[in-house]
């Protein structure tokens, strides 16, 4: 499955080296917010990330199985220290066709 939701911008500085790597590596950030109403996302690992604050409004997350002993995380927010919110979820379904004892 490939990266589903980036909730750009990428952090300050990467946890390792000096650089991210990519297309926009080197560019200015450029922090955003973001807000999500009743729309459905579906993904199976870390497949809502970055570090913009957002809001999930009566969203459905769908996350798909791996058949693995732990199926995974739903987000990897990268939300830096000085930020109040990262992800904000209000009266979202979190659905999955995955065993109930595959998640964290």
């Amino acid at each position: 499955m490939l990266d589903i939701l980036f909730t750009g911008p990428l952090p300050p500085k990467p946890m390792k080296g000096d650089r991210f790597g990519g297309p926009r590596d080197g560019f200015e950030r450029k922090v955003g917010r973001s807000y999500f109403k009743n729309c459905y996302i579906e993904g199976d690992v870390d497949f809502i990330f970055g570090s913009a604050t957002s809001v999930f409004h009566q969203c459905e997350i769908f996350c798909l199985d791996r058949s693995m002993d732990v199926n995974g995380y739903l987000t990897a927010a990268s939300t830096p220290e000085d930020t109040k919110f990262g992800y904000v979820f209000i009266d979202c379904h979190l659905t999955s066709n995955a065993a109930q004892t595959q998640f964290i």
